[in-house]
């Protein structure tokens, strides 16, 4: 089980974590009042540890898990809503996995670098940050983009280099569904934070 993550929205504060098979959200009210069932729970695609940091919608109808190769949408019932294929975070490794079960196990992907994905207030809009190119890119240079998601249909909105070399980040919720924001570890190089407004560029 990994250190479980906070996520806070002015309706709503969920504690989430992850453990190998599934993510849970816990509501931060019901905690305090006693109550520790999970507010949702949502089957995991791949093996925590193969992945980034996950994020859960406020209305506890999505999970949106950023792997290694790829964002994957679920419901509750583990029904993938919509898949985001990008390159892969594995070192050295340039391709674009269709699944997990491709590379366990394989040296280079035991311990990759990680992005991170996270949910607007109003579940309107997931953002990214991912290693590109996307496979419909064709052949270009590995980088790091943050992207703009429609959470129905994983539609990419938009897009932009983060200039980073990441060895892990987080997403930073906003109380305004237009903003998010997205710090990243680059080891002993810095840890620099990145602030996104959507608002249809």
């Amino acid at each position: 089980m990994d250190t479980p993550a906070v996520q806070r929205w002015p309706h709503r504060r969920l504690v989430v974590i992850r453990r190998d098979d599934e993510l849970l959200a816990h509501d931060i009210d019901r905690l305090v009042a006693g109550d520790d069932a999970p507010a949702a729970r949502f089957p995991a695609p791949w093996p925590r540890g193969a992945g980034g940091v996950d994020a859960v919608s406020s209305a506890l109808d999505l999970a949106v898990f950023s792997g290694q190769h790829a964002l994957h949408a679920v419901d509750a019932a583990g029904a993938l809503h919509w898949r985001v294929r990008h390159a892969c975070w594995g070192s050295p490794c340039l391709s674009w996995h269709d699944s997990y079960k491709e590379y366990a196990g394989i040296d280079g992907h035991r311990h990759p670098d990680h992005g991170s994905c996270g949910i607007s207030a109003d579940g309107s809009t997931v953002w990214a940050h991912v290693r590109t190119p996307l496979p419909d890119d064709g052949e270009l240079e590995l980088d790091e983009e943050w992207l703009v998601l429609d959470a129905v249909d994983g539609r990419v909105l938009g897009r932009a280099p983060t200039d980073t070399a990441t060895a892990g980040s987080y997403h930073v919720p906003h109380p305004d569904p237009g903003q998010v924001g997205l710090s990243v570890g680059e080891g002993q190089d810095g840890s620099p934070l990145r602030w996104g407004r959507w608002g249809g560029s």
